[in-house]
């Protein structure tokens, strides 16, 4: 929420918030008439809600039923910045997931 929130002060932005929302918990068949997003979310300034069938986070970033590799291949660039075990499990993905970084251009003599 820190992020979102300093992005929509900026005055005059250019860019949207786009939030991938987690599940209460995982729906599956018939259940999927009672969905719920989990509590919390979406944050205020979030322009743009994606309301996921996914429910883990956090240390259970890693697993399939996590929206962390939604976060991470639906994105451009990323860049990381000190975190909890979210952000641990989302820096996972990247590595095998995107071209390399432009730092690689700046190491080479």
């Amino acid at each position: 929420a820190a992020v979102s929130k300093a992005f929509a002060s900026v005055s005059k932005r250019k860019g949207i918030i786009i939030g991938i929302i987690p599940a209460e918990r995982l729906y599956e068949g018939v259940n999927r008439n009672n969905f719920r997003v989990k509590s919390g979310y979406p944050n205020i300034w979030v322009d743009i809600p994606i309301f996921t069938h996914l429910p883990l986070s956090g240390i259970q970033g890693k697993e399939n039923l996590s929206r962390n590799h939604i976060n991470i291949l639906t994105s451009d660039v990323i860049i990381s910045l000190p975190g909890g075990e979210g952000t641990l499990s989302e820096i996972v993905y990247i590595r095998p997931s995107l071209s390399p970084s432009p730092q690689r251009w700046f190491d080479e003599s």
